[in-house]
């Protein structure tokens, strides 16, 4: 286990509390950890004239679509990315690959297996207290969890991009999406024929 992902650890047994914003709050803290190491990975690789090494790290399970927007708000929120693959014809069983900077790599998985379990309950809290069951042709507890996504998804973007705002931060990160989206087109060439796919990206066949 790196430090970074320890720390991120950490961090998140502390915030073990069932309440949307408290979980958002500390995933926000576990993501500034996140980018700044990547941040620094970066810059030492830029010094030293080499490449950022990138990580995978791979969670077997549910893949049912609010967990793989999850996956990619996560990595996406450090860096890095995601792609998935379904077991057999059972779409809602299959593998995330999560890919970023060499390190960072298990505190994202950290961070969406703290934020999965986090959604899950809270949905389930908010469905026990409902009548409808119901919204939009949807689950009202489906409807929850991918709203619930969206929100946690909207403060890592506004995190990310105050990050960014600093002239020596937006070359680092850039450096690092460079790294890692290479290895991304790397996973998807080498393996298409298997049905791995980008989250939100057509399904390569």
């Amino acid at each position: 286990m790196s430090a970074i992902e320890e720390r991120i650890r950490k961090l998140l047994a502390l915030a073990d509390s069932p309440n949307e914003n408290e979980a958002a709050a500390a995933a926000e803290k576990a993501q500034a950890l996140m980018l700044r190491y990547g941040i620094e990975m970066a810059t030492i690789a830029a010094l030293g004239g080499e490449r950022l090494a990138v990580d995978e790290h791979v969670v077997g399970g549910k893949v049912d679509p609010w967990r793989r927007m999850l996956a990619a708000a996560v990595a996406g929120s450090a860096g890095g990315r995601v792609v998935w693959a379904p077991d057999g014809y059972a779409r809602s069983q299959g593998k995330i690959f999560f890919y970023g900077p060499a390190g960072a790599v298990g505190g994202m998985v950290e961070l969406y297996r703290y934020l999965e379990a986090q959604l899950i309950v809270i949905s389930a809290a908010g469905t026990a207290a409902r009548r409808e069951r119901r919204v939009h042709g949807r689950t009202w507890r489906n409807s929850f969890l991918l709203g619930g996504v969206g929100r946690v998804g909207q403060r890592f973007d506004a995190r990310r991009a105050e990050t960014a705002q600093a002239g020596e931060n937006g070359r680092a990160l850039v450096l690092v999406k460079t790294a890692v989206d290479r290895e991304n087109r790397a996973a998807l060439a080498g393996v298409g024929d298997l049905g791995l796919s980008a989250v939100g990206c057509p399904q390569r066949v």
